[in-house]
C-alpha cells in the first residue's frame, strides 16, 4: 500500500476543489489560515496521513469551504466499535462516515470500525476527494 503524506493529501484536496497552482506550501498555508487544516498538519506534512486526521481535514473542509451542514443524525456511527478511541474526532470520523465520504472498515466476524491510527493509502485518498465533490458517489455505508 502506497501511503499518502498529509502535504499530498492538502494538494489534492485543494487542486479538486479549486484547481490551484500554487506551491505545496502556499496550499498547506491556505488550508491553515482557512480553518481545516493544522499547525500540526503543515509540520507534519511530509508524515503518512492517518485516518483520523484525515477526518478533521475533510469535516472542517465540508464546513468552512463548501459550507455542508453536518448530519444531525449520525446515531448510526455509533455502530463504530472504536469511535470513542479519540474523544476530540468523534463528530469529524462520524460525520465523514455518516455522509459516505469515508468507508469503515470490518472485521472478519462483521464488527465495524473506522481505524482512526490506520494510514490512508493514496488509492483511498483520492476515493475520498471524490466522494466530497461527487454527491451521488457517497455511499450508504450503513444499509
Amino acid at each position: 500500500m502506497n501511503e499518502i503524506n498529509t502535504g499530498s493529501f492538502i494538494c489534492r484536496l485543494l487542486n479538486a476543489y479549486n484547481g490551484s497552482y500554487a506551491s505545496e506550501a502556499e496550499k498547506l498555508h491556505f488550508a491553515r489560515m482557512h480553518g481545516f487544516a493544522e499547525a500540526m498538519d503543515e509540520l507534519s506534512a511530509d508524515k503518512p496521513l492517518i485516518r483520523s486526521q484525515a477526518a478533521r481535514i475533510i469535516h472542517e473542509f465540508l464546513k468552512k469551504e463548501l459550507h455542508e451542514p453536518d448530519e444531525p443524525d449520525w446515531g448510526d456511527a455509533g455502530r463504530l466499535k472504536d469511535l470513542y478511541d479519540c474523544h476530540v474526532c468523534v463528530n469529524h470520523i462520524a460525520q465523514v462516515c455518516v455522509k459516505g465520504i469515508m468507508s469503515p472498515k470490518q472485521t472478519d466476524n462483521g464488527e465495524i470500525f473506522f481505524d482512526g491510527k490506520g494510514t490512508v493509502s493514496e488509492t483511498e485518498a483520492d476515493e475520498i476527494i471524490n466522494n466530497i465533490f461527487i454527491l451521488d458517489q457517497r455511499t450508504e455505508i450503513y444499509k
